[in-house]
């Protein structure tokens, strides 16, 4: 009896998870990713236990203490560490409520776009041809449209809610994916295991999704972290012009839009918010940046945002 073919699968297991091993302590040991993931850590942290960390209601109004400076400041008072707005709303309540508003907002466009753009760009670097016409037109036709455009013509048919938001933010970021994954597909779509599983018999669709998603996702992820923080960014931007979730609810958007009548006199207002997405982005940015060098995606990258 031949023992030498389950004695090279044990081998072949073996050597598999080694190098996973290797990959998730060379990454963990990463400085960036150290740093990026203790400051995303910290922000999901305060996400998740806002209800428990919050001292007040963030729709509480006080108009005895209106326009209190952070505590550090003169005038400013233990009771409220970051402040109050014009309405003496606790800023360190609507700051906590509002971040976790505008991550949840982030979280499932950054999901839609990553799966609507990912399926089409495969879709048109693995046919190509007619297939990758039509589907790029059709991501260039969107491209061509500007989110604030796309935001007007939306929230004039609806009110603006969180689906809505959702929806005009998936609208526009979208075509990014698929050009991405466009691109790595059409890298993909040449290498040598695509050609043996077609030769063993592998449909198109096992083949896209089984093969080619799964090798190409370690770039989308990088991707997709980045545009974690973006979509938190662009809806403060909606917010602070006024198209983002009607008040009194909180996003990091409009609190930044209801305090830029006031920078003068209450600029802690507009400038708490800012300072959010300034380190929330240097944390996502941090954490891709240590997950490129660490699983070697950053050359898969940027071929595909040429």
């Amino acid at each position: 009896m031949d023992l030498r073919a389950p004695a090279s699968l044990d081998t072949v297991s073996e050597f598999t998870e080694i190098r996973r091993y290797t990959l998730l302590r060379r990454t963990l040991k990463n400085r960036s990713v150290q740093i990026g993931a203790s400051v995303v850590l910290f922000f999901f942290f305060v996400i998740i236990f806002t209800p428990w960390l919050a001292p007040y209601d963030p729709l509480e109004m006080d108009v005895m203490n209106t326009f209190k400076p952070p505590f550090p400041l003169a005038d400013g008072t233990v009771h409220h560490l970051l402040g109050t707005d014009e309405l003496g709303r606790d800023m360190l309540s609507r700051l906590m409520y509002g971040m976790r508003l505008s991550f949840f907002i982030s979280i499932c466009s950054v999901v839609i776009i990553v799966a609507f753009g990912s399926v089409v760009g495969i879709l048109a670097g693995y046919y190509g041809k007619l297939t990758n016409t039509l589907l790029m037109r059709l991501t260039d036709i969107q491209l061509s449209f500007p989110i604030i455009i796309l935001a007007v013509a939306i929230l004039s048919v609806w009110t603006s809610t969180v689906f809505t938001m959702i929806l005009v933010l998936s609208i526009a970021n979208w075509p990014v994916y698929a050009r991405v994954a466009r691109g790595l597909a059409i890298t993909e779509r040449t290498k040598d295991y695509v050609a043996s599983v077609r030769v063993l018999g592998a449909s198109n669709m096992r083949i896209i999704f089984k093969y080619i998603a799964r090798n190409i996702g370690p770039s989308i992820l990088i991707v997709s972290i980045l545009d974690l923080a973006a979509i938190v960014i662009w809806e403060a931007v909606l917010g602070f012009i006024g198209l983002s979730i009607l008040p009194p609810t909180p996003t990091l958007g409009n609190i930044m839009g209801d305090g830029k009548n006031y920078l003068a006199s209450a600029w802690w207002v507009s400038t708490l918010p800012g300072l959010i997405m300034f380190f929330l982005l240097f944390g996502f940015m941090l954490l891709a940046d240590g997950l490129t060098a660490t699983t070697g995606a950053r050359g898969q990258r940027e071929l595909a945002l040429k």
